[in-house]
């Protein structure tokens, strides 16, 4: 008499480990290919002349934006710098706005990109003095 694993327990047992290989591997490829899927805002440039902010955004995904709103904030934190909208960006191509700064100043203004359905984007830009 042979001792052993029998066959009805040998075949559960491939099929479980089948479907536990096949489950990390659709986890594994969902999450590398949907990284960029649905709207994906990227900051692209950004330049401070006098009391204008210019922005420049790339839409890195695959559906339209829908309007993007750039908002600037002064270096203190809690004053609005100015903000502008840029319509809505096709997939792979990118969009500018210019926002006019309530406030002049010299320092860094934080930049917040946003758009509905995607996750904001933000960045940097250093303003001079207006004028200068």
């Amino acid at each position: 008499m042979k001792k052993g694993v029998s066959t009805v327990i040998a075949t559960l047992l491939m099929l479980v480990i089948t479907i536990a290989l096949v489950g990390f591997a659709y986890t594994y490829i969902t999450g590398t290919t949907t990284a960029r899927t649905g709207v994906v805002l990227g900051l692209i440039k950004s330049s401070c002349v006098g009391d204008s902010i210019t922005v420049g955004v790339r839409n890195e995904g695959t559906a339209p934006s829908g309007d993007i709103t750039v908002s600037a904030t002064q270096p203190d934190g809690t004053t609005a710098a100015g903000s502008c909208t840029i319509a809505s960006v096709n997939p792979g191509l990118s969009g500018e706005c210019t926002a006019n700064r309530a406030i002049g100043g010299t320092g860094t203004n934080s930049l917040s990109v946003s758009a509905a359905g995607a996750a904001p984007a933000s960045g940097t830009v250093f303003c001079s003095t207006a004028g200068v």
